[in-house]
């Protein structure tokens, strides 16, 4: 058998140009059409609807809701329970946090001190052509803490008791639309434009609910020191394990070449655009334990043969390039067995369309097949580099 003798370390300038390449086109991508981020990070609303009688296009909803509510819209669809379709509308908050259906404690303090002041408003005086009795009338009828018009002028009275009315109204209008993600009225234009557009479908409303930001920024930073904290890890270990072939030059080489299996996978989001969801943060965790097994394993044959050596003058390059041809049939096969399993999954969820598979099989498809080459044309070379 023949043995294999390719260098990585002379031509990883070819992987680093094309490294350099998808960074580019990842940040242009990401000023043209920005970076989408899942509304449970966000806050938003999740519109589930439930339909029969025909298909639809996810694509069409998906622009018909937009225009609908003038707002970021994703549209999914699953099935229920009971095998009936469904589809599931995430829109974005218009920007603020969406909060609970709940009265806020301001306003409840506000009722409580408004009971213990002077009543509410501002007692109506009819002119100086009043008389005593009418005045006393007032009088009375203010301190039982009622707003009473008497007179000639009850319909100057009635008129602005409309008008707080129709204040308040609106007060309330507004503050239900700044505090929901979508109303009453915009899920009714919606279901309205949806089934105009759809005749022969029939659809029943599954349920509607309101998602907080709070907590999904939360969940956010903790995802990310997870992965902090996994790459620390990581660092420390390798630096340890390998300390006899070049101590924390080792750890630094497999995490940078980690990281670039992990911004490969948010470039596929950013490309593909997909809203950054829990989808990312789990491939991002499963990227983590798998492109850092195939450095783990070239560094125990660059141990191995190093200790062949002995102490005398050491090629670098040689030594790396040997032990990753070495090694080479046992990283492919483990890469192509994985892809295939992958990769299956991926066409299946494109063919039957199932967004929430696509957005997480894709990616973790790219970051496999990435972080295979940036563990033979990053982390080697690069520890070579270092060594000299």
């Amino acid at each position: 058998m023949r043995k294999r003798n390719y260098d990585f370390c002379k031509n990883s300038k070819w992987f680093v140009i094309c490294i350099a390449a998808v960074y580019v086109l990842t940040i242009a991508m990401a000023f043209i059409n920005g970076i989408g981020v899942d509304i449970k990070f966000t806050g938003g609303a999740l519109l589930k609807y439930s339909y029969t009688g025909g298909t639809v296009d996810l694509k069409n909803i998906e622009s018909i809701a937009e225009s609908t509510l003038g707002r970021d819209v994703t549209v999914q669809e699953n099935t229920d329970s009971s095998g009936n379709k469904m589809i599931t509308i995430s829109v974005a908050n218009r920007g603020g946090t969406v909060v609970a259906d709940e009265p806020a404690a301001a306003d409840e303090d506000e009722v409580k001190e408004g009971e213990g002041e002077e009543p509410v408003g501002e007692v109506l005086t009819t002119g100086a052509e009043d008389t005593e009795g009418k005045e006393d009338e007032v009088t009375a009828t203010a301190e039982e803490g009622e707003v009473t018009t008497t007179g000639e002028e009850p319909e100057d009275g009635e008129e602005a008791a409309a008008e707080d009315g129709d204040g308040e109204e609106a007060a309330a209008t507004k503050s239900e639309a700044d505090i929901y993600a979508v109303n009453i009225e915009e899920e009714a234009a919606l279901i309205e434009a949806i089934e105009n557009a759809y005749p022969d479908v029939t659809f029943a409303n599954a349920g509607s609910n309101s998602v907080s930001a709070s907590m999904g920024k939360e969940t956010l930073i903790k995802s990310l020191i997870a992965v902090l904290i996994a790459v620390g890890l990581m660092l420390i270990y390798i630096a340890i394990r390998f300390r006899r072939i070049g101590d924390w030059r080792a750890g630094f080489c497999a995490v940078v070449s980690l990281l670039v299996s992990l911004s490969f996978v948010f470039a596929t989001f950013v490309v593909m655009g997909s809203s950054l969801s829990e989808n990312f943060i789990a491939v991002l965790l499963t990227i983590l334990g798998y492109a850092i097994n195939n450095t783990i394993i070239i560094y125990d044959r660059v141990r191995e043969n190093k200790a062949k050596l002995g102490r005398g003058r050491v090629d670098y390059a040689k030594l790396v390039n040997d032990s990753m041809n070495e090694t080479l049939t046992r990283t492919i096969n483990t890469t192509i067995t994985t892809s295939i399993a992958i990769g299956t999954v991926a066409v299946m969820s494109i063919v039957f369309n199932i967004e929430s598979i696509i957005s997480f099989a894709f990616p973790m498809l790219v970051g496999i097949i990435i972080g295979t080459l940036s563990t033979l044309f990053v982390s080697g070379p690069l520890w070579v580099k270092l060594q000299k």
